[in-house]
């Protein structure tokens, strides 16, 4: 201390740089043992002063712990140090800050310091275990000059979210759960891992609350093992110049449904924002798909097997051809079973039992209304089909994709509309699909959707159409 510092009932700094040592024992403390060391309680509640084990102090600049003990340094709201908050040698030390603020930063230095901004009030702390924030509408967390592994979950302390090191590079952090919580990762090769926010409220909060990640530099990974339906999710791989690009890998513990764009990753009925993500990985169970579109990033990976866009096998232009093959073969069979519903009798009851959609769409219960709703079934069956055989994937590379195959049948057909529909179009769409058992080769599905207009507009699926005729329209591939 200063030569003009003075105790007079409580410690009181000079000018200059002050340092508080605090004891190794508080016999006024209300706080339990964490590791069986002594507990020491300091308390900061204005500008460089407090109290700790009875003693009040002011005027300090930097307050530092004695070895070996639990020193806990509690800032309330109007609590602040101006220089460094240390918890001294060995023991088990930690910071935890108290109030409610706009905005609260993290910004780690190492396995044990860093910064805490309240508000523009920022706290500088060295030698601390665990950091224990209060509540922020918004919390933002910023990544090291290094490589940071974290992991971002619901904390063991019921109402907080907690974000960890895999390899101790920074002190686990903890905090209520915000209205927007912003990761950035920043320089190096970066991987954060979202968990299970479970009870920490964040996404009950009844106020569209946002989780953001910015990669920032370097090839970085992000993995979503859950996403909340009531949080709003943005990726940003950051747009510097990058060896192997950013990954999103999302992974589900059953069966689930994904999509992938350029701009989203859909998982089941949710979706998360993307944007400069060069990669993408999903894991999931058995029946677990896959559909992709305007995707430019590299092959896409399910499961371990990377998809490439080219139709299955190993022999390319001969598998390609088959498949052709058993797309128009299903088409035909499922003509072939409506003519033979029709022809068996023309009975509107007994072919509605078989369509349920007839009954939606024919206005009326005539043969005459049927036979038209057959026109339009043979007409689109017959265009479809021909457009498939426009491809040649035996001599042409372009046409062995499944893109020539959806470009086909989703290209304009030239229908005309038989009565008694006001329209009728088809559109087709293609996924990926983990089989039985989750194990390899994957499964390619073609799926055929019809959409028609009568007095309402009706879409019907044709592998359901085609099931109810005892016809299997499921057209899978397997890729080898």
């Amino acid at each position: 201390m200063e030569e003009d510092a003075a105790i007079d009932g409580g410690v009181a700094g000079g000018g200059g740089n002050d340092t508080l040592i605090g004891p190794p024992t508080d016999s006024f403390t209300t706080l339990a043992s964490i590791t069986g060391l002594t507990p020491v309680e300091w308390i900061v509640d204005g500008a460089g002063s407090g109290h700790v084990a009875g003693v009040g102090f002011s005027g300090m600049e930097n307050l530092t712990g004695a070895a070996d003990n639990e020193d806990t340094f509690v800032f309330e709201q109007e609590g602040s140090i101006s220089g460094l908050i240390e918890g001294g040698d060995l023991g088990f030390d930690s910071l935890d800050v108290k109030g409610f603020y706009n905005t609260i930063l993290f910004t780690p230095t190492g396995p044990d310091s860093g910064f805490v901004d309240r508000d523009g009030n920022v706290i500088e702390y060295a030698g601390l275990e665990p950091v224990n924030a209060g509540n922020a509408a918004e919390v933002v967390f910023n990544g090291t000059a290094g490589i940071d592994n974290w992991i971002v979950e619901d904390s063991l302390v019921a109402g907080k979210i907690q974000v960890s090191s895999t390899t101790g590079a920074i002190e686990t952090t903890s905090f209520f759960a915000p209205e927007k919580l912003t990761i950035n990762l920043g320089a190096g090769n970066d991987t954060i891992s979202i968990h299970s926010f479970g009870d920490s409220g964040f996404g009950d909060l009844g106020v569209s609350e946002i989780l953001e990640i910015n990669g920032d530099a370097g090839d970085d990974i992000i993995t979503i093992t859950s996403v909340d339906p009531d949080i709003t999710y943005t990726i940003d791989g950051g747009n510097t110049v990058e060896t192997n690009g950013d990954k999103i890998e999302v992974t589900a513990s059953g069966s689930e449904s994904f999509s992938l764009s350029g701009t989203q990753v859909g998982v089941g009925s949710e979706t998360l924002n993307i944007t400069e993500i060069e990669k993408a990985e999903f894991t999931a169970g058995e029946f677990s798909s896959l559909s992709i579109s305007s995707w430019t990033g590299n092959d896409p990976v399910l499961n371990n097997n990377t998809i490439t866009g080219d139709m299955p096998g190993s022999n390319i232009a001969n598998i390609a051809s088959t498949i052709l093959t058993t797309l128009t073969g299903s088409l035909d069979d499922l003509l072939a079973a409506i003519n033979a519903a029709q022809d068996a009798g023309g009975d509107f009851a007994a072919l509605a039992n078989s369509l349920p959609f007839v009954e939606q769409l024919v206005d009326g219960s005539g043969v005459a209304d049927l036979a038209g709703l057959t026109e339009a079934f043979e007409e689109i069956v017959t265009k479809a089909k021909n457009k498939l055989l426009e491809l040649d994937p035996v001599n042409n590379a372009a046409d062995r994709t499944v893109d020539a195959v959806l470009a086909k049948l989703n290209g304009p057909l030239g229908l005309t509309t038989p009565d008694p529909l006001d329209s009728l179009s088809l559109s087709v769409d293609a996924s990926y699909r983990v089989p039985d058992g989750g194990t390899d080769p994957l499964e390619l599905l073609f799926n055929f959707h019809l959409s028609a207009t009568a007095n309402t507009t009706q879409t019907f699926d044709l592998a359901e159409t085609g099931a109810a005729l005892g016809v299997d329209l499921d057209v899978v591939l397997i890729l080898m």
